[in-house]
């Protein structure tokens, strides 16, 4: 079951600012002049031939040089990392202590649906632009590829991902897609520490998708849904940059289950 208790003690907003659009909006702000400013290294997995960059290969290589990994994903990137955690048992290193996921999106196909809906259309646009630049890019850069004007044609986020997403990732449709690719029916089967954290009025995940999915027996996996925060805002007082709430949450999460 979710527990609201343990996000409501990390994360009290402003009342000005309570509620999902707010919330996903202002954090979007809030982060959006943030720039790294510690030193870091830029490093190109090799992972296999025509791919660049596999979340478990990249997991792969770190581990290599540390014998603890944790794993702090995003929006996408969230069930992207969850999805892995489940799906890849056998395959991950040992290393890899913990996952902490961020507004993961766990059906993809119902989220791709509630993105489509009138009052989510300034987050549809903002999406679509990114894609349609993204794809025009890899156009130019792999013209032997990618076939130019597949994206001119969307106009929603399964649109593109029926015309792009699929074929070129070797998938029969977009519900094809969106069936193989989603977290939710994986968390049951994750054996190691991972937090799921979100918010209940996130315009773009609606919240029965957080919660049908059943998670492990062993507890291993928390489930914390806060009553407001949108879509990756969480934004409140905090000691974290660009007052997101989540960070330090999920680093306690993180820190406590890589140092057990």
């Amino acid at each position: 079951m979710a527990q609201v208790g343990s996000a409501n003690r990390f994360f009290r907003p402003h009342p000005w600012l309570v509620g999902g659009h707010r919330q996903t909006i202002a954090g979007y702000w809030c982060r959006r002049l943030l720039r790294w400013t510690l030193p870091a290294d830029d490093v190109i997995v090799e992972a296999e031939e025509d791919v660049r960059l596999l979340l478990r290969a990249a997991v792969q290589l770190v581990a290599r040089f540390t014998p603890r990994v944790a794993v702090a994903g995003f929006s996408l990137g969230a069930g992207q990392a969850l999805l892995a955690l489940g799906r890849r048992l056998g395959q991950l290193p040992d290393a890899l202590r913990a996952v902490a996921g961020v507004s993961p999106p766990l059906d993809l196909s119902v989220c791709a649906d509630a993105l489509a809906r009138p009052d989510n259309r300034l987050y549809q646009h903002y999406f679509m632009a990114m894609l349609r630049e993204t794809y025009r890019r890899r156009v130019r850069a792999r013209p032997d590829l990618f076939e130019a004007g597949r994206e001119g044609g969307a106009r929603t986020v399964r649109d593109y991902d029926e015309a792009v997403t699929a074929p070129y990732g070797g998938y029969a449709d977009a519900d094809d897609y969106y069936a193989r690719s989603s977290a939710g029916p994986w968390l049951a089967a994750i054996d190691r520490p991972a937090l799921l954290l979100a918010a209940a009025d996130d315009p773009m995940i609606p919240g029965e998708s957080l919660t049908r999915w059943p998670l492990p027996l062993s507890g291993k996996v928390r489930r914390e849904i806060a009553p407001t925060g949108g879509h990756v805002g969480f934004v409140g007082r905090s000691e974290a940059p660009g007052f997101f709430c989540a960070a330090p949450r999920v680093l306690d999460f993180l820190e406590e289950a890589v140092g057990t």
